[in-house]
């Protein structure tokens, strides 16, 4: 008998609750579920009597999009969700808290408001806080939903619990990679700040975020509220915690479902209320659930053969057992099945939801809420009875489990239905606004210049909104930053636009007044001789344009020969005679030669020059500086066009190096980009750009 007693205990030893702090609590303080704090983030759970005593430590799990994936897709995460559940060795629990969002922040960050705006920059930034300001009014942009995976330990010392930390993080973290997500560990501060956030929502401005300033007198103090009454009405009961109504709910004993749906979780934490969802978990060693298995199904086999001599007593020998004990062996049948040959392994769990609301009427009506949405599931949610202060600290992101409703025993693909996961949200400070997220109605706020590589592409059937789509981005950063723009336009469709915000127009065309010399000399060379050696390439890839291949090397050579001396003499010259070169002085130096190959050379310019086509053999006499720069391509030629391809190209690129000397962000949108990758060298150039991340 003492065998199977050791048995038991090892049983209900995975389940058993943390022993208080203060096992009679005489002020708010004392009922805070922590002896003491580590700046790293681990906290001692329980007194230290010399013994094993629990310690926890707390991470930030980054969601992952499971609602857009495909039934395929969703199966292969939540196997391996199932796999991690499985490596878990220890008391876990997986928080999903709605903490307060400070719109004002979100307002300061990404609304427009910039100084010195124009009178139509003003405007442009007031019909964008317009349309943003209708997007962050819904309830759910007002919460913060973050996740929390508490792991827990019991050992002697801070020391001990450290390096058990330290080794199972490691694997936690390559888990969740896995996954998609990202594991973060939380230090002190975090931690304290979470836990504020929980106690005094609403107050979240008043915690102090240093680590002196929380562990100045008692960190308990800096983050627990005024105070915490115990009420009761028509039989429930709930908590008033300063100026705030609580009540914590749990799934009722034989309250679970068999199955549960994969939206069950998404559903019920995106509720548009402040809620504390809580998934405490306590894992049961395989020998111990196996043992207790083969005990149960020797009962039952007990049972069995009892029902099966009062039948044959009483001559009944046709009769069956009941259907309640034949169902009964079939699922421990199959349970031991499913640890013997799937890889399951069993869990005690229970689940614990804490629901705010500012009136008690309102409390009721949202506690009303989520017993529907248990019940649309087949969960059946109860406010916890008499020990309210005990299931708040229970469901809070700590290792504390002060209520034990561990009656539930779950497999782990079972476990896996209630994963955390649901979409991720992209909110990046100082970014740009991007929509709202269909799934979460939250905001969308990205910042290119915070990625490795901030370039992409806009994809989309006719009509389906890309131009607007990069209009609304264009319009920001042109309102609410200094940034330049610069719009490659096939359809001379932005042209409206730039004239409107005083930018410049360069319409490429045999038939414009804008010209744009191609061996333009800036004002400032810091480095002549590489200067002269980029427009040297850059002329020899005019010629092969011009000829439609390769040249010759002998021909290469007569053209670098004539860049260098064109522009060794600007380099010389000083005042009134400091202009920038032309084709025409590349003409005049190529003929100067007095050879038949460079002659040849100067030939082919001269369609390009003093024929129709010489668009690109003046002086520059449009702004390119102007930090709103948009070419028309639409008018274009055949015959011109794969020069004025490179000559634009050239353009932008100078443009973008320039930029960057001086610490200036280039924006460079190419719209329907297709037409520039028609061509081979603008093609190679947009790939270059891509690559080196300048747009």
């Amino acid at each position: 008998m003492g065998i199977f007693h050791k048995k038991e205990d090892r049983w209900a030893l995975c389940k058993r609750m943390t022993q208080p702090v203060v096992a009679t609590p005489k002020s708010v303080q004392d009922s805070v579920p922590i002896y003491r704090v580590a700046q790293n983030g681990v906290f001692e759970i329980e007194k230290n009597t010399g013994e094993d005593h629990l310690f926890d430590k707390a991470y930030h799990i980054e969601d992952v999009n499971f609602a857009t994936k495909d039934n395929e897709e969703k199966t292969r995460l939540l196997l391996d969700y199932c796999e991690t559940l499985n490596s878990l060795q220890t008391g876990t629990k997986i928080v999903i808290a709605n903490h307060n969002r400070n719109l004002e922040d979100i307002r300061q960050n990404v609304f427009l408001r910039k100084q010195g705006s124009t009178e139509i920059e003003r405007e442009i930034s007031a019909e964008y806080n317009q349309n943003m300001e209708e997007k962050l009014v819904n309830k759910m942009s007002g919460l913060n939903q973050v996740k929390y995976l508490v792991v827990t330990c019991r050992k002697k010392t801070f020391g001990e619990a450290n390096v058990f930390f330290s080794q199972l993080e490691n694997h936690l973290t390559l888990s969740f990679k896995k996954l998609g997500s990202d594991l973060r560990p939380l230090d002190g501060v975090e931690r304290l700040k979470s836990l504020h956030a929980i106690y005094r929502m609403g107050s979240e401005t008043e915690f102090a975020s240093d680590w002196g300033s929380l562990t100045t007198g008692t960190f308990k103090g800096n983050i627990c509220p005024m105070g915490i009454k115990r009420c009761s009405k028509d039989g429930k009961d709930y908590l008033k915690i300063d100026g705030k109504y609580v009540c914590v709910l749990s799934v009722k004993k034989g309250g679970w479902p068999i199955k549960i749906s994969d939206q069950f979780m998404s559903g019920l934490s995106n509720l548009p209320f402040h809620t504390l969802i809580a998934i405490d978990i306590a894992p049961i060693p395989q020998d111990v659930a196996m043992k207790r298995l083969v005990k149960n199904l020797d009962n039952v086999e007990m049972k069995i053969q009892k029902q099966q001599e009062i039948r044959n007593k009483n001559k009944q020998w046709s009769s069956e057992i009941t259907y309640e004990v034949r169902h009964e062996k079939d699922m421990i049948e199959r349970s031991i099945d499913q640890m013997n040959n799937n890889g399951q392994k069993l869990f005690h769990a229970q689940m614990l939801v804490a629901v705010y609301a500012d009136s008690e009427e309102e409390l009721f009506t949202r506690v009303d809420t989520v017993i529907q949405n248990g019940e649309g599931n087949l969960l059946t949610f109860t406010p916890y009875c008499v020990q309210q202060v005990e299931a708040f600290n229970t469901a809070m992101p700590t290792g504390a489990r002060e209520v034990n409703l561990l009656t539930r025993t779950l497999f782990t693909n079972a476990l896996a239905g209630f994963a955390p996961f649901y979409v991720q949200e992209l909110y990046q400070e100082g970014g740009l606004f991007y929509g709202v997220n269909k799934l979460s109605k939250k905001l969308l706020v990205g910042s290119r210049k915070k990625l490795l590589n901030g370039n992409g592409w806009v994809f989309g059937v006719p009509g389906s909104g890309k131009s607007f789509d990069v209009k609304m981005e264009m319009g920001q950063v042109y309102c609410g930053t200094r940034d330049d723009i610069i719009v490659v336009d096939p359809q001379n469709e932005y042209f409206v636009i730039a004239e409107e915000l005083g930018g410049q127009v360069i319409n490429l065309s045999s038939t414009t007044k804008n010209h744009v010399n191609p061996l333009d000399v800036p004002e400032h060379v810091e480095n002549t001789g590489a200067f002269i050696a980029e427009k040297s390439e850059f002329v020899l890839d005019i010629f092969k344009k011009i000829v439609g291949g390769e040249i010759r090397s002998t021909a290469k050579s007569w053209v670098d020969k004539a860049v260098r001396h064109m522009y060794q003499e600007h380099f010389l010259a000083e005042g009134a005679d400091k202009v920038s070169p032309t084709m025409h002085d590349l003409k005049r130096t190529l003929l100067s030669f007095g050879e038949r190959e460079p002659d040849d050379l100067a030939l082919s310019l001269d369609m390009f020059t003093e024929g129709s086509l010489n668009l690109f053999a003046h002086q520059m006499n449009v702004k390119t500086e102007n930090r709103f720069l948009v070419y028309g391509l639409r008018d274009l030629g055949s015959e011109l066009r794969p020069l004025a391809m490179l000559v634009m190209i050239e353009a932008i690129r100078s443009r973008i190096a320039y930029n960057q000397k001086m610490g200036k962000v280039t924006w460079v949108y190419v719209d329907e980009a297709h037409e520039l990758t028609g061509e081979a060298y603008t093609a190679k150039a947009l790939e270059r750009l891509w690559k080196d991340d300048v747009v």
